[in-house]
Parts: structure tokens; C-alpha cells; sequence
């Protein structure tokens, strides 16, 4: 069966509907994913702006990366705003960005990036079994990470070591606090985990309590 590949004309939806997503779910917030390594819980911040979107799909454009977000977020992206330049790779990308840009929501795993396939300039790796977003760190050996693409590949073939994702804090980027969790594994029982205190201290008091609702937290600063 011949692989059909997506145009600009068929392209042109899903990226709106992907805009909208990325709006509602990801524009200027920072997203907190937690995990653990070696019994510690390990935290990765991911703030994803405007200009991040653009690269989730491979194209080029003569706009910058604000403005077409702007456009795809308003549904006034026009064929003549992008080039396609390779519709194989384009289409893989567009196949799984509805899911991607859900990344606070369905991530299941995370890890340090080390791609078998074609090179990839990036740090980390977080998502499911249906696709990975890579992350580059801001500061070599830091924890805080933006977004640089998406592929259309199994998390876990595409990370080592690979952790589970325990849960996924959420917060505008200019606020000082986390205080929305938008998802916490069933296989997790935060009563049962020590939260570090530089951990606890960038979360809000009643989005602790919700996740540990019966241990009192570490006095915060």
C-alpha cells in the first residue's frame, strides 16, 4: 500500500489543531516532569515559548517562528507560508504531533538522548511508545531544558537510561511555583517518597498537600 504524504493543503489542519493544543496545554509554561533515579526524585524543567513550535515539523518558512504560530494558532496559515522540503520526514512528524504537544499530559518516560538513527543535536528525550520530543539543556549539566523537535519513535528506543515519569507539574512561566499537577503515574504513591526540599520549595503548599495529603512537608523557605 502506497504511503500517502501530507501537502501543504492537508498538512495546513492538523498543524491549526496542534496550535490550539500547544496553546491550551504548553505556550509560556514551564513544565516540571518527575521521575527517579538511584530512589531520588529527579525533576526536568521544560518551558516551552511561541517560536518552539515551529520546530516540531520539519518545514521551512520565510515567517518567523512567532508569527507562524500566531497564524497556525488564529487558523490563517496559508499554503504559501511553508515549504515542505521533505514529505516523508514532514509526514512523521505530523503523525504524531497531536500527541506531542499533549506532552504534560501522556509522558511516560524520560532519559538522556542518544538517537541509533540520523544525528540529533539534543540532551533528553521524554514521551511514550508513540513519540519522543527531544530537549536541549539550557546550561551544560543542568536540569532545565527547552524543546527542539519531535520524532515519531518509541521513548524508549531513543533514551538511556530511561525513567519513568512519575508525575508532570505545570506552571506559567513567570510564576514562581508549581501549582497544577496535570498527571501522576497510578504506579507511584507519593506517601511513600521523601520530596527533597529543593523539590518542595518550587511547588505551592496545596498542590503538596494533594500529592502527599497525610505527611506534613518540609518547612519551606
Amino acid at each position: 500500500m502506497e504511503t500517502k504524504y501530507y501537502n501543504n493543503d492537508t498538512a495546513i489542519p492538523v498543524i491549526v489543531e496542534a496550535a490550539g493544543l500547544y496553546k491550551r496545554n504548553l505556550l509560556n509554561k514551564s513544565i516540571l516532569f518527575i521521575t527517579k533515579q538511584n530512589n531520588d526524585l529527579v525533576s526536568y524543567k521544560v518551558d516551552f515559548k511561541a517560536f518552539n513550535f515551529l520546530h516540531f515539523f520539519g518545514i521551512k518558512t520565510e515567517l518567523s517562528a512567532e508569527e507562524f504560530f500566531k497564524r497556525a494558532s488564529k487558523s490563517r496559515l496559508s499554503p504559501k507560508d511553508f515549504i515542505i522540503k521533505n514529505k516523508k520526514y514532514t509526514t512523521y512528524k505530523i503523525d504524531i504531533v497531536l500527541e506531542a504537544v499533549s506532552v504534560n499530559l501522556n509522558a511516560k518516560t524520560i532519559g538522556d538522548f542518544g538517537s541509533q538513527g540520523i544525528k540529533i543535536e539534543a540532551d533528553l528525550g521524554v514521551g511514550n511508545v508513540a513519540y519522543t520530543m527531544t530537549l536541549r539543556r539550557f546550561k551544560q549539566g543542568a536540569n532545565n531544558c527547552y524543546p527542539v523537535g519531535i520524532l515519531k519513535s518509541d521513548v524508549r528506543s531513543e533514551v538511556y537510561p530511561h525513567s519513568p515519569v512519575l508525575a508532570v507539574l505545570s506552571k506559567n512561566i513567570k510564576d514562581k511555583k508549581y501549582s497544577i499537577c496535570t498527571y501522576k503515574s497510578k504506579n507511584i504513591n507519593f506517601e511513600k517518597i521523601h520530596i527533597p526540599k529543593e523539590l518542595s520549595s518550587v511547588i505551592t503548599e496545596e498542590l503538596l498537600q494533594e500529592l502527599k495529603p497525610n505527611i506534613k512537608p518540609e518547612n519551606q523557605d
